[in-house]
């Protein structure tokens, strides 16, 4: 007889939702994965296999199929989120927005135990102050503001109805199975043309993916977690020009050598993506949006609530990252990742 699921997780082919279904089926539990249509299977399809997954092909914004799929289970996490810009304004409004409405509405319909919100500190305000849970929100772009709104009204949900809410807001997350940002990084290193922004100065706070999911696990655990919002990350926040020198040497090649003022570091992304000799597949202007900010994390209500404590350093969790990469990319047959420091 096939096992009650108790446990659902949306985005579970993304870079966190397939950790954590991989975590979570280690630690004995059945999961219940909401995929897309267009989803790769590679990593669910094994635990399918084995009895320890089931697999629902669906849309967040089917109302009836999320209501349906919340029903008997115990634990939600929510990672599935629209990040990419090009899909435009109205799609990624109802992924990060709408979707969570309708979630936040089942989880109460069947009295889930609690769910467990992915978020992104893309929704706080940068600058040289360390972010913490006080920081106000502030979005750049259409992505971080609606983070921030799907944020507010969860928590807004918990103080009306008592939705059983936790919002974890992860800084930069990399790993094994990344997609996005490490790829584009990797292109333009080899290629000898990622650029410094303002000698490489500002600070970017990374987490790797097996410490969001330890974040995740906890957050549903703990009690005092319910209601309340917790950055994500690591106690360190790396210069760019010190993140660039550890891919660089898990390479085996030089570092970024060259600069642009922060002023100048759009119109250099554009002119970059535009060189035809160049030939380059992805564009610098996310890259150079986040580069001309600092963003220094204090995780320290994590570390107290939670008891949340990062494991992965920097050299540590970039080389099992771009191991991965290269081992999944033909063009980079010959590379050997090296161990860095």
């Amino acid at each position: 007889m096939k096992e009650t699921p108790s446990i659902l997780v949306t985005g579970a082919t993304g870079l966190v939702g397939s950790h954590l279904v991989d975590r979570l089926v280690r630690e004995g539990r059945f999961v219940r994965a909401l995929v897309r249509p267009s989803s790769r299977l590679t990593w669910l399809t094994p635990h399918v296999q084995r009895g320890r997954a089931e697999i629902v092909t669906g849309d967040l914004s089917d109302a009836g199929l999320i209501d349906r799929i919340c029903r008997n289970v115990d634990t939600v996490y929510h990672t599935a989120a629209a990040v990419d810009f090009s899909l435009g304004e109205a799609v990624v409004r109802s992924v990060n927005i709408d979707a969570v409405r309708i979630l936040a509405a089942s989880v109460l319909k069947n009295r889930v135990r609690r769910m467990i919100h992915l978020s992104s500190i893309g929704a706080c305000r940068w600058g040289s102050e360390p972010i913490d849970e006080s920081t106000p929100l502030e979005a750049v772009n259409v992505y971080e503001a609606t983070k921030m709104e799907g944020d507010r009204f969860l928590l807004a949900a918990h103080e009306r109805q008592g939705l059983p809410v936790v919002v974890l807001a992860p800084s930069a997350i990399y790993g094994p199975r990344a997609r996005i940002v490490i790829p584009e990084m990797l292109w333009y290193l080899r290629k000898g043309w990622m650029p410094l922004v303002d000698g490489g100065r500002r600070r970017l706070n990374m987490v790797h993916v097996s410490d969001v999911v330890e974040a995740m696990i906890l957050a549903a655990r703990v009690p005092k977690a319910v209601g309340r919002r917790f950055l994500i990350g690591h106690t360190e926040s790396p210069t760019f020009r010190r993140i660039f020198e550890v891919m660089a040497g898990c390479l085996g090649i030089s570092p970024p050598f060259w600069s642009v003022p922060g002023w100048a570091a759009l119109p250099a992304a554009r002119l970059l993506t535009r060189l035809e000799w160049l030939r380059a597949p992805f564009p610098l202007d996310e890259y150079m949006e986040y580069a001309t900010r600092d963003a220094v994390l204090d995780i320290s209500r994590a570390r107290k609530v939670l008891g949340y404590e990062p494991r992965v350093n920097l050299a540590e969790g970039m080389a099992s990252t771009i191991e991965w990469f290269v081992r999944q990319s033909p063009e980079w047959t010959g590379f050997e990742v090296l161990e860095t420091v």
